[in-house]
């Protein structure tokens, strides 16, 4: 996010050199998950269930 942020702003910047420069500084550096595989958020909500078996998954939709 910090790197899309500094994109906008003129700055040409990748996402490594940033985090080398969090860890220079003593920031803590976010693990990056995996966007096809991760099935949880930092919050510790799901995002998705795999099936195991046919009609295993369902959905709400809650108003």
């Amino acid at each position: 996010m910090v790197t899309g942020l500094l994109n906008n702003a003129g700055w040409n910047v990748s996402h490594k050199r940033v985090e080398r420069i969090w860890r220079r500084e003593g920031l803590k550096v976010p693990q990056r998950q995996k966007k096809k595989g991760r099935l949880w958020l930092n919050d510790g909500s799901c995002v998705r269930l795999r099936p195991e078996r046919p009609n295993h998954v369902w959905s709400y939709d809650f108003v």
